[in-house]
């Protein structure tokens, strides 16, 4: 029998096609059952041949969610074939209404964290999720002693926790070699710090990479600003991510920024989560101190001024934060999304009404030369003809209607407010993208 040309390839090449054939989104959507979908790209690869297996599940197998329910599957796989578990990089467990002490209690899951956690597994990311609503975590101490101290605490580098209420300081403390960190609705409990059995380190853990929103409790009492022993330092950090959650919070979204101290290479911000329309960012985000900062991002909502019937521009607030960055800087990249609909009924023509050249004068001085200016908006139609279950041809029509003014709008944008910018004295690339955004999605 002939040999067969994929014989004929060098396994570095077969890994790259591998690596080319999905995409991101492909790999998490096999993930999420833990076991691949027959529909999978990665799945059908996996079984064609002993060369594509291999890295095609590896792919697959990066990303495990588990529950409850899915305990049972995931044991008896890696059970079935070992290596499994060695490919296993980020770990997603699912936590239903008050049905969480499976993590310490089920023999099962046990195995499978035995084997995640062998010195040779690629585990180096937790995410602790829950359904729907915040769950209150009853038992801490148990969570800290026989899951988070034996299995997670020596191994991970990244700890994501959504919706937890009551989390034991120790479940971050643990983590010697945490260095990055996501808090979203996340509580604490420092109570068990009176504990003789709590052992405290003698250094906090040394972030990099934070993000949070809705935690500010959590992150006051893990930095220790409530007079309790520091768990955290963020004096290094390199990369902040933000959402604002109100308004009587902002000054200690500024307090975070100074503590990051110079070291801030990326700062991204997002205020969708504020309601308030008194709100005003520049109140609070004062980046003078961050001269080394290279990444920004930010977003407006457009529409304040026609609410409150004041003078200001959609953009003056956006203008003032830009108005604080110091120069020299080496800022070389700049997101900016423009949220256009959402507090007012209005056109997607209405972005070309702010004023624009105030703007583009401050991203002059900002930005160097070679840098990259990335303009979004997001626009939120008036009418329902987004809505989920709307097909019709009228509906179809009236959406591309609205994706073609999307995109004459920006075009407009950048030809008359941005026209000097590619040339040999500025030179800063600018991208502009848009997207339909619906109330039921």
């Amino acid at each position: 029998m002939a040999p067969s040309p994929i014989s004929k390839l060098s396994q570095e090449l077969i890994d790259r096609i591998i690596d080319a054939l999905v995409e991101p989104s492909e790999v998490n959507l096999a993930s999420l059952n833990s076991s691949p979908s027959h529909n999978s790209a990665l799945f059908s690869s996996s079984l064609i041949c002993r060369s594509f297996r291999a890295r095609s599940q590896k792919l697959l197998y990066s990303h495990v969610t588990i529950d409850v329910h899915r305990v049972d599957s995931f044991y008896r796989l890696i059970m079935d074939s070992g290596i499994i578990a060695g490919y296993v990089e980020d770990l997603e467990l699912l936590l239903t209404h008050n049905d969480y002490k499976w993590l310490w209690e089920d023999q099962r899951f046990m195995r499978i964290m035995n084997a995640l956690a062998l010195p040779r597994s690629a585990l180096r990311t937790l995410s602790l999720r829950t359904r729907h609503v915040i769950q209150n975590i009853e038992d801490g101490r148990a969570m800290v002693q026989k899951f988070i101290k034996p299995f997670i605490g020596p191994k991970i580098t990244s700890l994501q926790i959504y919706g937890l209420s009551s989390i034991p300081v120790e479940v971050v403390s643990s983590c010697v070699n945490l260095t990055h960190l996501v808090l979203s609705w996340t509580g604490v409990d420092t109570s068990f710090l009176a504990s003789p059995e709590v052992e405290i380190l003698s250094r906090p853990v040394k972030l990099r990479r934070l993000t949070y929103n809705h935690s500010p409790n959590a992150l006051t009492m893990l930095l220790g600003w409530n007079g309790t022993r520091p768990c955290l330092d963020i004096s290094q950090l390199t990369i902040l991510t933000i959402g604002i959650e109100a308004f009587n919070n902002l000054s200690f979204e500024q307090r975070i920024i100074d503590a990051t101290g110079n070291t801030l290479r990326e700062l991204h911000i997002t205020d969708l989560e504020c309601h308030e329309i008194n709100y005003t960012a520049d109140r609070f985000v004062n980046l003078r101190g961050c001269s080394h900062l290279r990444v920004l991002e930010l977003d407006v909502n457009f529409g304040r001024s026609v609410l409150l019937e004041d003078d200001m521009d959609d953009l003056d607030n956006i203008c003032r934060i830009l108005s604080n960055i110091p120069n020299p800087n080496q800022l070389h990249d700049f997101r900016f999304t423009v949220h256009v609909g959402y507090w007012v009924n209005q056109e997607p023509e209405a972005i070309l009404e702010a004023d624009w050249d105030r703007f583009s004068e401050q991203i002059r001085r900002c930005l160097a030369r070679k840098s990259v200016l990335s303009l979004h908006m997001d626009y939120l139609p008036s009418d329902d003809s987004m809505a989920e279950g709307n097909t019709s041809d009228h509906e179809d029509r009236r959406s591309t209607s609205y994706k073609v003014r999307c995109a004459e709008a920006m075009g407009k944008l950048v030809r008359e407010k941005f026209s000097g910018f590619s040339t040999a004295e500025a030179l800063i690339s600018i991208l502009t993208t848009y997207s339909i955004s619906s109330f039921y999605s």
